[in-house]
Order: structure tokens, then C-alpha cells, then sequence
């Protein structure tokens, strides 16, 4: 995701290990669209990449301070 956010915006840096992991802290994720379709009934009408950008673009352009 940080790769997607960065190719995309052409911005940033991340440095990763500066901030301790929290103990229990889920390292590994894993998504799984099956079940969102079964048990939420639910169905990405956009893909991820598009979705990203019109969120970033929302950002970028939005005067929120």
C-alpha cells in the first residue's frame, strides 16, 4: 500500500523501524473478498488503484485546515 501511495502521490519517504511495534500487535493481514462477499453481502464496484487516487486527489485538493 505505501508503495501504491508513494508511485502515485511521487512523494515520501517511509522509515520503517523508527516506531516500536506494540506487544500483540498483528504484523500480517490478510484479505479475503469471498468473505466480505458472503457474510457482509458486499461487492467492490471500483478497484482498489482507482479508489486510492480519488482519495489522494480528495486530499490534495481539500481545504480542510
Amino acid at each position: 500500500m505505501i508503495d501504491k501511495v508513494r508511485n502515485y502521490t511521487g512523494t515520501g519517504k517511509p522509515r520503517f523501524g523508527e516506531v516500536l511495534y506494540r506487544s500483540g500487535e498483528n504484523m500480517v493481514l490478510y484479505d479475503n473478498i469471498e468473505k466480505s462477499e458472503t457474510y457482509l453481502r458486499y461487492m467492490a464496484t471500483t478497484s482498489l488503484d482507482d479508489d486510492l487516487k480519488k482519495t489522494i486527489d480528495w486530499f490534495t485538493n481539500a481545504k480542510i485546515c
